[in-house]
């Protein structure tokens, strides 16, 4: 039986064709278009903008699920991907249950990375999730360079990555297209 698998139109797919390949899965989308560029790697505890013991990929708890400490051991770039996969997965978790509304695949990567920066609770009470919620993706959309400060501070770091996401999040607008439906998993 053929895949009929609708071409993924939200982000290019290197390789064999996307109507044949398996696409990769929304969290390799996300790490590669968010965490990556924007948490950078580090081996060993930092403490991020807002005063947070980090390491890896920007993860708070290590592989065991305890809080990250300057006392952390240095982990390697495969536990660092592990650490992002699972709190990105949590990420996905708190999107897919929140948002009541059809989401694209770039949509839905963008709000994931979201969650996984600031935090489910900020998204939960956010106005960008009431207005998704309502079915204003513009003004939703509008929303993310809101979201700026670390201890109330602007930060031009979190600046970018705010607009970046804004930017994916309104890349593919029409609900329905093949990108809604793009088979990332």
């Amino acid at each position: 039986m053929p895949d009929t698998t609708p071409p993924n139109t939200a982000a290019p797919i290197t390789g064999p064709s996307p109507t044949t390949a398996s696409p990769p899965d929304i969290l390799t989308l996300v790490i590669e278009t968010f965490i990556i560029p924007f948490e950078g790697f580090s081996p060993t505890p930092y403490r991020d903008a807002a005063g947070t013991w980090t390491i890896g990929y920007g993860s708070t708890r290590d592989d065991t699920g305890v809080p990250v400490t300057q006392a952390t051991p240095p982990i390697t770039r495969a536990t660092a991907e592990a650490l992002a996969r699972r709190d990105l997965a949590s990420a996905r978790q708190t999107v897919t249950h929140a948002v009541t509304v059809p989401l694209t695949t770039n949509q839905q990567a963008a709000l994931i990375d979201f969650v996984y920066n600031l935090g489910a609770g900020n998204f939960l009470r956010s106005t960008l999730l009431r207005l998704l919620n309502n079915g204003d993706y513009k003004a939703a959309a509008a929303q993310f360079p809101r979201w700026d400060l670390a201890n109330g501070i602007p930060l031009p770091g979190l600046r970018r990555r705010r607009e970046a996401e804004a930017a994916f999040f309104s890349s593919v607008t029409a609900v329905g297209e093949a990108a809604a439906v793009s088979g990332y998993e």
